[in-house]
């Protein structure tokens, strides 16, 4: 007998990874391209927000951006139920409340996405704001009594994923939820580059946040915007740019091997 529970969720995760995929590849796109082609300064473009919005561009845009808005409400519903149903089996432990809890901020931000998607389908409106928001929220925190240490300490969680990202590509944590038995070397190299440089991305914003908080400042504060902007100015950032957006490319590529290989289903 078909478990329509398991199958109705299973649809709806593998649109929403495959949803994310399409984000992750347009922006490594547009990094690279602003990379070799020097179209432009890093930044608001090259941010999830900008990598929908250059979606504009292409023929039959509406259908791809509608479709594209319903594989992330489809994203969002899936990490709602890891989190609040731990459909993963993360457990009650401290850890596993820490995971859960990151997933619901992910199903959060998703939700979010997929409704400026939306939002951009009826305005057709290609000014995006990225890090506005961001900044916002944090300016709101320094403005509660001792909000640098508040906004420190959400810094301080920022960079805690990242390393998490990390320990997920060295342990391998990844590979009991893919079902793909073929290609697995391919499927351990992108999976580790792709982790490896997510867990790059976030301990930078963790580490920008934090400045902010200890600069009480949230001009610093923003998401791949920013850190697009501040790892061009380092040295050898150009090196570093292009390393994160060939990482990124196999985040997205991560992402379509999760749409069709990763183990969805409710206990």
């Amino acid at each position: 007998m078909i478990d329509k529970k398991n199958s109705t969720i299973s649809v709806i995760g593998r649109l929403g990874y495959l949803s994310r995929g399409v984000i992750y590849l347009s922006m490594s796109i547009l990094t690279l391209m602003t990379f070799f082609v020097r179209t432009g300064s890093l930044g608001e473009k090259t941010n999830s927000k900008g990598a929908i919005q250059a979606l504009l561009d292409l023929d039959y845009s509406t259908p791809l951006l509608y479709a594209l808005a319903v594989g992330l409400i489809c994203y969002a519903i899936w990490r709602l139920s890891q989190s609040l149903l731990d459909a993963d089996n993360h457990g009650t432990s401290s850890k596993g409340v820490i995971i859960r809890t990151g997933l619901l901020i992910s199903s959060i931000s998703h939700s979010a996405l997929s409704f400026y998607t939306y939002k951009l389908i009826q305005s057709q409106d290609s000014q995006g704001g990225a890090g506005n928001s961001k900044k916002k929220y944090a300016s709101d925190i320094l403005n509660f009594p001792y909000g640098e240490y508040i906004l420190g300490a959400i810094g301080l969680i920022i960079i805690g994923f990242g390393i998490a990202q990390f320990f997920k590509a060295y342990k391998e944590k990844y590979e009991k939820y893919i079902t793909m038995k073929a290609n697995k070397k391919f499927v351990h190299t992108i999976a580790k580059l792709a982790l490896i440089s997510r867990g790059v991305v976030f301990c930078i914003i963790g580490g920008l946040v934090i400045y902010a908080a200890s600069m009480s400042n949230s001009d610093h504060v923003g998401g791949m915007d920013k850190m697009w902007r501040f790892t061009e100015e380092l040295p050898m950032g150009g090196v570093l740019t292009f390393t994160i957006s060939i990482g990124l490319l196999c985040f997205s590529m991560y992402s379509i091997l999760e749409a069709f290989y990763r183990r969805i289903d409710l206990k």
